[in-house]
C-alpha cells in the first residue's frame, strides 16, 4: 500500500522528502530534519507555522488534534495526536502540518512514524 497516497500527500510539491514508516492508531509522529540550519531556530520557527495552521482552523471551530513540536537530538520533533479530530479532518489535519512545516526553509526530509513497523 502506498501510504503517501493514501493520505494525499504524495505529489504535494513540497521541497523536502517526505516517507512514512507505519501507523499506529490515531496519533503522528514528523521527524524533521534539517538541511544544515540550526535546529533549535527551524524548532521555533516549526512551531509558529503550526500554530498559525491550528489557530485558522480553530476559528472555523475544525480540531486539528493536540500538537507538540520539540527538539530531539539533530532532528525536529512533532507530535500530533488527531484523537477527538472529526474523522473527515484527519487526512487534512496531516496535511495542513505538513504544509505548515513546508513554510520553514532548511527542511530536508520528514519521516512520519520513524521506527514504527506496525502497519495497519
Amino acid at each position: 500500500m502506498d501510504f503517501e497516497e493514501m493520505l494525499g500527500i504524495k505529489n504535494f510539491g513540497l521541497y523536502f522528502s517526505v516517507r512514512i514508516e507505519g501507523f499506529e492508531g490515531e496519533s503522528f509522529t514528523y521527524s524533521v530534519y534539517s538541511d544544515g540550519v540550526d535546529i533549535a531556530e527551524m524548532k521555533e520557527k516549526i512551531a509558529k507555522a503550526v500554530d498559525c495552521f491550528v489557530s485558522e482552523y480553530e476559528t472555523k471551530n475544525i480540531y486539528m488534534g493536540y500538537i507538540d513540536v520539540s527538539v530531539e537530538g539533530e532532528k525536529v520533533f512533532i507530535y500530533q495526536d488527531l484523537g477527538n479530530v472529526e474523522p473527515e479532518n484527519n487526512e487534512i489535519a496531516v496535511q495542513e502540518l505538513l504544509k505548515a512545516v513546508g513554510t520553514v526553509a532548511g527542511v530536508k526530509e520528514v519521516v512520519i512514524n520513524e521506527g514504527l513497523d506496525m502497519l495497519f
